[in-house]
C-alpha cells in the first residue's frame, strides 16, 4: 500500500520534492545543499521514477565501474528528506522586484531614447540611483532567499 505524504498546501495537497544527502560517520554531509529531485505538483502519493546522482568521495573504481570502498559503505548513511515546495513570501518579494526590475529597465530605455535622461538634475539621478540599488537589493536577496535556499519551503518527512 501507498503512504500518503500530510496535507500541506490550502488545496489540500503537497508539491514534494526529495533532498538526499550522504552522512558520514565522520565529518559533514555531503553534498553540502543535497541532491534534489523534481517536484512531484499538487499530489499526496508522488511517484518520482527518477535517479539522483550523488558524488562519493574515499574509494575507487573497480574495472566493472562500480565504485568501492568498505569504509564509506559501512560507515555512511543515506538522508532522504521530503519538503514541500511552497511559493511564499520570499518567491511573492521574488516575482515583485523582478517585475520592477523589468519596469525599470524598459522605462530607462525609453527616457534614454526620448532624451529624458539628460534633463535630469543631479538630485533626480541620485533619487533614481538610490531606487534602482533598493530594487537589485531586494531582487538578488529575495532570488538567493527563494530560489538558492529555498526557504519557503517546508519539512514534510524524513
Amino acid at each position: 500500500t501507498e503512504a500518503a505524504l500530510p496535507t500541506m498546501d490550502r488545496n489540500g495537497l503537497s508539491d514534494p520534492y526529495v533532498t538526499c544527502r550522504l552522512v558520514p560517520e565522520e565529518g559533514h554531509k555531503y553534498p553540502k545543499k543535497g541532491v534534489f529531485s523534481a517536484t512531484a505538483y499538487e499530489t499526496l502519493t508522488p511517484q518520482w521514477n527518477q535517479e539522483l546522482e550523488i558524488p562519493l568521495r574515499g574509494g575507487s573504481l573497480d574495472s566493472d565501474g562500480y565504485f568501492r570502498s568498505e569504509d564509506v559503505v559501512d560507515t555512511t548513511q543515506l538522508e532522504v528528506i521530503v519538503r514541500d515546495a511552497d511559493v511564499g513570501r520570499w518567491y511573492l518579494a521574488y516575482y515583485f522586484f523582478r517585475f520592477l526590475a523589468i519596469v525599470v529597465v524598459i522605462v530607462a530605455a525609453a527616457a534614454r531614447i526620448e532624451g529624458m535622461s539628460d534633463e535630469l538634475t543631479t538630485n533626480q539621478r541620485h533619487v533614481a540611483l538610490a531606487s534602482v540599488g533598493a530594487i537589485i537589493f531586494g531582487f538578488v536577496l529575495s532570488y538567493v532567499m527563494a530560489v538558492v535556499r529555498r526557504s519557503d519551503d517546508e519539512y514534510v518527512a524524513r
